[in-house]
C-alpha cells in the first residue's frame, strides 16, 4: 500500500496533470489553433494516459493486460496497464479542427496548402489547378481576405462563386476539385513587375 506521503504527492501530480488536460482541451477545441491542432491533440491524449495511470496505481485491486502490437508481445499491470489502454484508445477519433478557413489572396497558396494537408493525411479532399492554366491560376488573386465553409470543397466552390472568371469542376466520388478559368482573366502587374491575375473588369489595385 502506498504511504500517506506518496498519496499526497500522487494527488498533487494528478491535479496538475488534470489542469494541463483542461488547458489543452481549451487550446484544441475552443481557441483557433488549426496549425497546432494535431500536435496538441496528441499531447492531450498522452497527458490523459499519464494521469489515468497515476490515479489507477493508487486504487485497490488488480489489472493486467497482455497482447501483441506491431509483432511485439505487450504485458502490463496496475497503473501502467491503464496508461497503455488510454494511450492506445483515442477518445477524439473523428474530431477535426473547426470549420475550414483559408486566409490569403493567392489561389496558388490555397492549392499548395490543401495539397500538403492531403499528403499528410489531414484531409481526404484534393484541390488542383487545371494543367493547361496552372501557372496563371496559381498567380490569381482573390478579392476577399478569407473564405470559410463546411468543407474544403465547399470553400473552393465559394471561391468560384465570388470570382466569375473561375470555374470549379467537382468530382464528388473522388473528393476532388479542379480550378480553371471560365473566362479570360485580367492581367495585372505589381510595382516589382510581377504578373498576377484578377477577374475583369476588376481594377488591378495598387500591389
Amino acid at each position: 500500500m502506498p504511504t500517506q506521503q506518496q498519496q499526497r504527492v500522487a494527488l498533487v501530480l494528478a491535479g496538475t496533470l488534470l489542469a494541463v488536460i483542461v488547458a489543452l482541451v481549451l487550446l484544441v477545441f475552443i481557441q483557433d489553433r488549426r496549425e497546432y491542432f494535431w500536435m496538441l491533440r496528441g499531447l492531450l491524449r498522452f497527458t490523459i494516459a499519464v494521469t489515468g495511470g497515476i490515479v489507477a496505481s493508487y486504487f485497490v485491486g488488480k489489472l493486467a493486460i497482455g497482447g501483441k502490437a506491431f509483432g511485439l508481445a505487450i504485458r502490463a499491470t496496475g497503473g501502467f496497464a491503464v496508461f497503455i489502454i488510454l494511450l492506445i484508445w483515442d477518445p477524439f477519433a473523428g474530431v477535426l479542427p473547426g470549420p475550414p478557413i483559408f486566409e490569403g489572396d493567392r489561389l496558388g497558396d490555397f492549392v499548395e496548402f490543401l495539397q500538403q494537408a492531403y499528403a499528410e493525411g489531414k484531409t481526404p479532399e484534393r484541390i488542383q489547378l487545371a494543367p493547361k492554366n496552372s501557372e496563371r491560376l496559381a498567380e490569381f488573386r482573390l478579392s476577399v481576405p478569407s473564405v470559410s465553409a463546411k468543407t474544403w470543397i465547399k470553400v473552393s466552390q465559394k471561391i468560384c462563386e465570388l470570382h466569375p472568371c473561375l470555374v470549379c469542376r467537382v468530382y464528388e466520388s473522388e473528393k476532388r476539385v479542379e480550378f480553371d478559368f471560365a473566362s479570360e482573366p485580367k492581367e495585372c502587374w505589381t510595382s516589382s513587375k510581377h504578373v498576377y491575375y484578377r477577374c475583369a473588369p476588376t481594377n488591378c489595385g495598387t500591389d
